[in-house]
């Protein structure tokens, strides 16, 4: 692709570039079979990053989008929503259902509780 196609869509160009990088990596690894993964020890920062993707990818990709987009991209409510052709309010709704689904899961693996997720989002205790 010639950059001078892009260059006034520069930053929703990235984005969606990285946004479907991302997904990409998450519909492999959710293709492959699972195997039973080595006891390795990785450093924090990486631990932490891998712990990030596997909770994002349980979200609905909408929601997934807009954390991303959001929080670790750091762009405006209204840029996120612009990026998406969405309203600030939905961007808003979904970043909070998104969230409080994040802090669920987390408060879920602290306590020790397995949970299962299914392709559409749904939950159920193992």
């Amino acid at each position: 692709m010639r950059w001078r196609k892009v260059h006034g869509h520069a930053r929703p160009w990235v984005c969606r570039v990285a946004a479907n990088g991302a997904l990409g990596i998450v519909r492999r690894q959710a293709r492959r079979p699972t195997l039973e993964t080595p006891s390795v020890a990785y450093p924090a920062e990486v631990a932490d990053r891998l712990d990030l993707q596997r909770l994002l990818s349980t979200l609905s990709r909408r929601q997934r989008d807009v954390v991303v987009l959001r929080y670790l991209a750091d762009m405006s409510e209204a840029e996120v929503a612009g990026e998406l052709g969405v309203s600030v309010g939905t961007v808003k709704t979904h970043a909070h259902r998104a969230i409080e689904i994040l802090r669920q899961r987390i408060g879920d693996e602290l306590r020790g509780e397995a949970v299962a997720v299914d392709r559409s989002g749904t939950e159920g205790a193992l």
